[in-house]
């Protein structure tokens, strides 16, 4: 299966304008989903994205991470 990023707002619901650096891309695996997101959080918060949701094809991975820090 393919890992790709779900981009939502405050509320949990999809993002509709996303920055340019809110790739919609497939990874490999997991662990380079996570690097990608660990490198571009800051850029995607900054850019309206409040959470991400991840996906291993239909089945949710991670589900509503905050991009805020703690």
């Amino acid at each position: 299966m393919a890992f790709t990023w779900v981009y939502l707002d405050e509320v949990g619901k999809p993002v509709a304008d996303l920055p340019k650096e809110a790739v919609i891309a497939e990874f490999k695996t997991r662990a380079e989903a996570e690097d990608w997101l660990t490198i571009n959080w800051r850029v995607l918060l900054n850019g309206g994205v409040h959470q991400v949701s991840l996906w291993d094809g239909t089945e949710l991975a991670m589900e509503n991470m905050s991009l805020h820090p703690a």
